[in-house]
């Protein structure tokens, strides 16, 4: 359907972020400093992120636009919003995905966690990563 509304528009009319895990490859990183170095290198000095900074996303568009890229499926993961407890919950307690991205929005403070999903986390994971300190 997406692609029928899109027949009045030549070329890209956008590309579709799905929030979850996606391949590079790490000589497109390299391609994209090289050709973004001014650029890259002024975002990669900001300590927090800026609304003229650059992001992972170039690289991915930049990879899907030279052909770098094997589509593939989605539904392996589910992005969800910091208020959606239920859908959360519902995800977890059936392993519905192998992944479940849960951001925050503008409107929500880290804080603002449901504790309901952080206990389910907890059990679900109550391991910590080798990674963690």
């Amino acid at each position: 359907m997406r692609t029928f509304l899109s027949l009045p528009w030549h070329g890209i009319s956008g590309f579709y972020n799905p929030h979850l895990p996606i391949p590079y490859l790490k000589s497109t990183f390299e391609k994209v400093w090289q050709e973004e170095d001014q650029w890259l290198s002024e975002t990669s000095a900001h300590k927090f992120r800026e609304n003229t900074d650059l992001t992972d996303w170039v690289v991915r568009y930049w990879q899907i636009q030279s052909g770098q890229f094997h589509p593939g499926s989605i539904k392996f993961g589910q992005y969800y919003l910091q208020n959606q407890t239920a859908a959360i919950m519902e995800d977890l307690a059936h392993a519905k995905h192998k992944i479940v991205c849960i951001n925050d929005t503008p409107m929500t403070k880290t804080d603002e966690i449901d504790d309901r999903v952080v206990r389910a986390l907890e059990s679900k994971f109550d391991f910590h990563s080798k990674l963690e300190k």
